[in-house]
């Protein structure tokens, strides 16, 4: 699986988060079916991976899981929700029947904001929460303005697995990245405890050698 699922509330999230990926990533759409597809490919120093974003609001998610239902699961490893200041409870219920269908690894729930008193004002703040936490999902908080002025990111280099708390977008990748994807192709020179397995299998295939050989003289 090596599908990303982004599930927007509505159109406009959708568009907004669409933009953000494009410059970001530098990648073009591609449209498929109900979704439409940016590709990402994932190339730092532990590994390699090619991924797909799959963007779609949750009607037409909806509708491409009742088409492709043999196909869901096979598909999206990660599920991120896309949500704003308008978003009702009713949401959440459709996208339940979604998780019920779904074995996903990774679970985000973004909420994007224009500023950070925006989620703090939010009047389903506490419903979002603990929903969030019932279901398994981080909640992210998303300052679109922040990330259209923000050139100086590059993410294709963020480097993951340091130990600074990221927000926002940085954060989102990092989740991504982290993730253990079963397309991703291990880099060699990052798999040092087989190396030294090896180096230690030959070294003594050799001192036996040697020492039989020795015997035998």
């Amino acid at each position: 699986m090596n599908g990303i699922g982004i599930i927007a509330d509505s159109q406009i999230s959708l568009n907004v988060f669409i933009q953000i990926i494009e410059k970001k990533l530098e990648k073009e759409i591609e449209i498929k079916e109900n979704f439409k597809i940016i590709n990402w490919l994932i190339d730092n120093k532990y590994y390699s991976a090619t991924l797909q974003f799959y963007f779609a609001q949750l009607d037409q998610f909806l509708l491409s899981i009742q088409q492709n239902n043999n196909k869901f699961d096979q598909i999206f490893d990660a599920i991120v929700l896309l949500i704003d200041n308008q978003t009702k409870e009713e949401y959440f219920t459709n996208i339940e029947s979604i998780l019920e269908k779904s074995n996903a690894s990774i679970l985000l729930i973004i909420f994007l904001t224009n500023n950070n008193s925006e989620f703090e004002n939010f009047t389903n703040k506490h419903f979002l929460e603990n929903w969030s936490i019932e279901n398994g999902f981080e909640l992210i908080i998303l300052n679109t303005e922040f990330e259209f002025q923000n050139n100086e990111i590059n993410i294709e280099k963020n480097h993951q697995f340091e130990f600074n708390e990221k927000e926002g977008l940085e954060r989102i990748i990092e989740a991504l990245e982290s993730h253990n994807w079963q397309c991703a192709k291990i880099k060699r020179k990052n798999n040092s405890i087989n190396d030294r397995l090896e180096n230690n299998e030959n070294n003594n295939s050799e001192n036996n050698n040697n020492n039989n050989n020795n015997n035998n003289n």
